[in-house]
């Protein structure tokens, strides 16, 4: 008789042991683990989390936190937005943004492009607007902007800036049909 109950109970117990593992892995584990995990981490959960898993501080993402990076993490890091859209991919280094950095709007579509090295631009940076209407390359030094090229929808330029080592403005040029119309410089 005790055979017969011992079998049942050791499996019960088994299952409820990998079922709250399973839970505790959604709720604490990685959110890197997949793209649902990820969803349910950052827009269902965020109340339950540890303070230790939230950036407060997420200047990159729209909402008042974000799940946190390690800050020894080195990698592919990715955000989705609620529908399951790529909202954000980055390559991370020591917890350093380092490498190709994109992120895409809620509707799909390109937002930017950048290079980081150790956190900061360095390289060129590609802006697009939301509604296509036009889009900007930029060229940065270690965080520091070095130029700016803003082109029209249909690829014209529209406005050119340059700045100084320090990244302080000097002169901006804009164009109108891609003919030079007016040049502005710092005072």
């Amino acid at each position: 008789m005790i055979k017969k109950l011992l079998n049942p109970l050791v499996v019960s117990a088994f299952i409820l042991i990998m079922l709250l593992g399973s839970l505790a892995h959604l709720i604490y584990g990685s959110c890197q683990s997949s793209k649902w995990h990820y969803i349910i981490q950052h827009y269902y959960m965020t109340e339950y989390l540890p303070n230790y898993m939230l950036n407060k501080n997420d200047k990159v993402l729209t909402y008042p936190f974000s799940v946190y990076v390690n800050k020894d993490y080195s990698g592919v890091w990715r955000s989705w937005t609620v529908e399951g859209m790529l909202k954000i991919k980055a390559n991370y280094k020591n917890g350093a943004n380092h490498g190709e950095f994109s992120a895409w709007y809620d509707n799909g579509k390109r937002h930017y492009k950048a290079n980081l090295v150790n956190g900061e631009k360095h390289g060129k940076l590609i802006w697009w607007m939301r509604d296509d209407s036009s889009y900007c390359i930029q060229q940065w030094e270690f965080g520091v902007p070095i130029s700016s090229f803003v082109y029209n929808k249909d690829g014209a330029l529209n406005k050119k800036e340059y700045y100084n080592e320090k990244g302080n403005f000097q002169r901006r040029e804009l164009y109108k049909n891609n003919n030079l119309t007016k040049t502005e410089t710092a005072e």
